[in-house]
C-alpha cells in the first residue's frame, strides 16, 4: 500500500518597491548664452529628491555636440557647467541622468543657444613695403 506524505515549507517574502529620484525642475530646461563667455559658459543648478532616500549619482548620459558638460557638486543639489567649442555659434544640448542605488532614473535634456559675438577684426596679411631706397653718404 502506498504511502503518502505533506511537507509544509514557510517562507518569508520582502517586498522592496524603489521609487525613482526625481528632477525639482521640469525638462527640458532652456538656456541662452553668448559665445567666447569663459572661463565657464554658464552653470545651471538643479535639484533632485528620492523619496525612499536613496543616494543619488549624477551624470552626463548623453554628450553635447559642440561643447563640453559637467555635472560638480554633491547630495541632492548639482552645478551644471557646460562650455562651448571656441568660436561655435548656434544650437546644442545634452541629457543628465540621476540615478540611485536600486536601478531607478530619471533624464533631463538641456537646449542651449549660443549667441554669436563679433570678434575683433585680425589682420592676416603681412604689410608689403616697395620703392627707391637713396643712400645718402655725409
Amino acid at each position: 500500500m502506498p504511502s503518502t506524505q505533506s511537507v509544509a515549507v514557510n517562507t518569508a517574502w520582502t517586498l522592496v518597491t524603489n521609487a525613482a529620484p526625481e528632477f525639482s525642475e521640469s525638462s527640458p530646461q532652456s538656456v541662452i548664452m553668448d559665445e567666447d563667455q569663459s572661463p565657464v559658459a554658464f552653470s545651471l543648478n538643479l535639484n533632485a529628491t528620492d523619496t525612499d532616500g536613496d543616494p543619488i549619482v549624477w551624470s552626463i548620459q548623453s554628450n553635447a555636440s559642440h561643447g563640453t558638460a559637467t555635472v560638480n557638486g554633491t547630495g541632492t543639489s548639482k552645478s551644471i557647467s557646460y562650455t562651448p567649442s571656441g568660436e561655435y555659434n548656434g544650437s546644442d544640448s545634452f541629457t543628465i541622468q540621476i540615478s540611485d542605488e536600486l536601478g531607478g532614473t530619471d533624464t533631463m535634456t538641456v537646449n542651449v543657444t549660443i549667441q554669436p559675438r563679433n570678434d575683433l577684426p585680425i589682420n592676416t596679411v603681412s604689410p608689403t613695403i616697395s620703392g627707391i631706397y637713396h643712400l645718402v653718404k655725409p
